[in-house]
């Protein structure tokens, strides 16, 4: 790389703020602080619209005056609706590249740039050019104090514009092509975030105003893969590498498990951010807690209410550009090398697969309650049928832990907000989208104990009551099938009514004996699970009467007064009728699955309906 390096500053500028207008000497002095601030041999390309009254009589001597010792070039453009600021920006580019500019940064007439920033940014393109071979390649962000984690504002090289014609696609209006460039050269390691620090005066981040009607774009799909394509064909000889984001969503914000994840070790050949949507606004502070000890590693974003956590996971996905994400719940424990696990299956499998699902395990069960929720297999698609299809196809994955590609699929917000089938519902999606299956990995991550090790079933009638909406929507994946003990106990509720309401005569002891066959059939279907139970070696460490009251209390209390009823009872709320429906748990990966179901449910359906005689003849 050449020791002389020539600066283009790329500066649209206008008068405007908000109704009003700056006057002509503010203007001026904005002008000469960012000028006062460039490198020497640097030069300052002005782009004013051709209604700024305040702006075009200032004359050619007054602008090299204001940026003295440094040339200035100024040209006129149409005024637009919306603001064509990249359009703007495109022409003066190519005026500085027919002028021989070896670099190009666009800036606003608000910035306040650190003193000594472009030799920060030459030690990093000096670093790209030893890792890629190539000078002035690849892409270099400010420390955008205002905007902490966002590449606001890219200096590129000429390579940059030899490759696409200009600062970024004429698609752009005002939105998007900064992060669009520093995506692009990501894809080839190429994109480095310096520690000189800018501060955006107006604008900035999300929470304040720009003087311009803000217009986005879709650019993180077709738009980035053309252009990581046109840099692989004028630049064939580049290694790509694994972008892989961290999507945390966290309504709790407990710092402790947050810094952890943000601690996560990223395989070299990896570029990772870790981007954390807090679903608190009250917890501002978190966010500025993290940004400060992380800085560009990680992008805090606050939401305006709690919206959930589907809401809070598409958000991640907006702000995410990187090819493959890896949702993580705010409450898990991952192994510091999950990371690497991760990458090595995308290199290894990735163009075959929609994505890859690793085990979320739960500490050994401490008390009857946790052992009970294990013993009747509540969790068993958080860990055991996953590493029972270890590289091999699995049909979806809980998001305490799952890594898809990130494409136009977003989580649908009809699932209740504290969780439940929205997980079943986007893995099914993105295989639908790519035609592609999800792969099982061994990975380490441990889930804690929910309410202190003392788990509430009201976690789980909620994920039911989310779970049973898969049913209509995946008509293909249900199944009809014998009543289950709550079903069994809701046609006993019924049919006593019945009998009551044609014979008055029973009113009296009828409620008594329908009371006495539902307790007996929660008590019977008790028996068929702790008879399995007696047979499996899960939670092996719990013998004797503790297992025994442990299946109990994993039948009675969470699968069926939790599970169970949540799916009988969450249809009936939305006026639908899904009673004897089941849906597919192996998404018809599995035939013998949903056989063994229906033997298993008409045997304890023939035990419901003799005990019901036997107690109706007494």
């Amino acid at each position: 790389m050449s020791t002389t390096m020539a600066l283009a500053a790329l500066l649209p500028v206008t008068s405007k703020e908000g109704s009003t207008r700056a006057t002509k000497t503010a203007i001026l002095t904005k002008i000469r602080a960012v000028a006062d601030s460039l490198p020497d041999g640097s030069r300052i390309y002005l782009g004013i619209d051709d209604d700024d009254t305040v702006l075009l009589p200032i004359d050619q001597e007054e602008l090299e005056q204001a940026t003295h010792p440094h040339g200035v070039t100024r040209r006129i453009f149409a005024s637009t609706n919306p603001s064509n600021i990249i359009g703007i920006v495109n022409e003066l580019c190519m005026l500085a590249f027919a002028d021989g500019m070896d670099f190009f940064v666009l800036l606003g007439d608000d910035v306040s740039l650190q003193l000594g920033w472009f030799d920060t940014v030459s030690q990093n393109f000096k670093e790209i050019e030893r890792s890629t071979g190539q000078p002035g390649f690849g892409c270099v962000a400010l420390d955008d104090v205002s905007f902490p984690g966002f590449p606001t504002f890219p200096i590129v090289g000429r390579s940059h514009v030899e490759i696409f014609g200009g600062w970024a696609p004429s698609a752009f209006i005002n939105q998007g092509a900064d992060p669009w460039i520093f995506e692009v050269y990501r894809r080839f390691n190429s994109a480095r975030f310096c520690d000189a620090r800018v501060r955006n005066g107006i604008g900035g981040d999300e929470l304040n105003e720009s003087r311009y009607v803000k217009h986005t774009i879709q650019w993180k799909d077709d738009i980035l893969t053309n252009a990581v394509a046109s840099v692989r064909t004028a630049k064939p000889f580049l290694k790509e590498t694994v972008t892989l984001d961290v999507l945390v969503p966290s309504f709790r914000a407990d710092l402790d498990i947050l810094q952890r994840i943000c601690e996560l070790d990223v395989p070299s050949g990896c570029s990772t951010q870790v981007v954390i949507i807090i679903d608190d606004p009250a917890r501002i502070d978190a966010r500025r807690l993290l940004e400060e000890k992380y800085g560009h590693r990680v992008r805090v974003r606050v939401n305006d209410g709690n919206l959930g956590a589907s809401a809070s996971r598409n958000r991640a996905l907006d702000e995410s550009a990187a090819e493959w994400v890896l949702f993580l719940d705010d409450d898990v424990h991952p192994d510091n090398l999950i990371l690497h696990t991760y990458v090595d299956a995308i290199r290894a499998q990735g163009d075959y697969v929609s994505g890859f699902i690793g085990p979320t395990q739960m500490p050994p069960p401490a008390n009857v309650y946790c052992a009970g929720i294990e013993l009747v297999w509540l969790l068993y698609f958080w860990s055991k049928h996953v590493r029972s299809r270890k590289n091999d196809e699995v049909p979806w994955g809980v998001t305490a832990q799952l890594c898809t590609k990130r494409i136009e699929v977003r989580f649908d917000l009809r699932f209740p907000k504290t969780g439940g089938g929205e997980d079943i519902d986007y893995c099914l999606r993105v295989k639908r989208v790519t035609k592609k299956p999800l792969l099982g990995i061994e990975s380490k991550c441990v889930h804690p104990w929910w309410d202190r090790g003392y788990p509430r079933n009201n976690r789980f009638y909620g994920w039911a009551e989310g779970d049973s909406m898969l049913i209509p929507m995946y008509p293909e994946h249900a199944y009809l099938s014998f009543p289950n003990a709550i079903e069994s106990m809701a046609i006993t509720c019924l049919a006593s009514a019945a009998w009551m309401c044609g014979n008055s005569t029973a009113c009296t002891e009828t409620p008594v004996r329908c009371a006495v066959i539902c307790f007996g059939i929660l008590l019977c279907d008790a028996v068929f699970d702790v008879f399995n139970i007696f047979f499996e070696d899960n939670v092996s460490h719990f013998r004797g009467t503790r297992r025994l009251l442990a299946g109990i209390i994993g039948s009675v209390w969470y699968k069926n007064l939790g599970v169970e009823l949540g799916h009988f009872y969450a249809p009936i709320r939305r006026f639908q009728f899904q009673v004897l429906h089941r849906f597919d748990w192996w998404c018809g990966k599995d035939k013998s699955k949903v056989d063994e179901t229906r033997l298993r449910e008409l045997m304890r359906f023939v035990a419901f309906a003799g005990l019901a005689l036997l107690v109706a003849i007494s």
